[in-house]
């Protein structure tokens, strides 16, 4: 049974969930420490504030990645569907042309026996990859 690889995307989304989750988890704790507050200690009420500052803190931090890591994503997904775009468009000219050039230089020669050219077929994130790592030959 083949198991599917992740692509970037999925990947750098699945970083996001627990965070978001983290997140809903610091807003429930303010809710708690805000339950009967009038009821506590001085004391109790002291170290309360102390975690609500601290909790306020964490979540901002965490709202910045978030929002940081979204931003990330949402240019990269723009730029991936561009490249996309260019390598469905000249891919296979561009390997037509690597194998030329290939016939002199040794290194690209490897390089071209190693690349799984099928796997670029099946994989558009390998496409990508492939065809901008080609066209920096030709």
């Amino acid at each position: 049974m083949e198991t599917k690889q992740k692509t970037y995307l999925q990947v750098l989304q699945d970083t996001m969930q627990p965070m978001k989750d983290l997140l809903s988890y610091y807003e429930m704790r303010l809710k708690y420490i805000d339950q009967e507050y009038d009821q506590k200690s001085i004391r109790e009420q002291n170290e309360d504030q102390i975690l609500r500052i601290k909790t306020i803190q964490e979540m901002d931090v965490l709202k910045k990645i978030l929002h940081q890591k979204n931003e990330y994503f949402k240019n990269y997904a723009a730029q991936f569907e561009i490249d996309l775009k260019e390598a469905k468009k000249n891919f296979k000219e561009t390997v037509k042309k690597c194998w030329i050039v290939a016939e002199k230089n040794e290194a690209l020669m490897r390089l071209m026996k190693a690349a799984n050219l099928k796997e670029a077929d099946r994989n558009d994130e390998v496409l990508v990859i492939m065809y901008n790592k080609f066209k920096q030959f030709v």
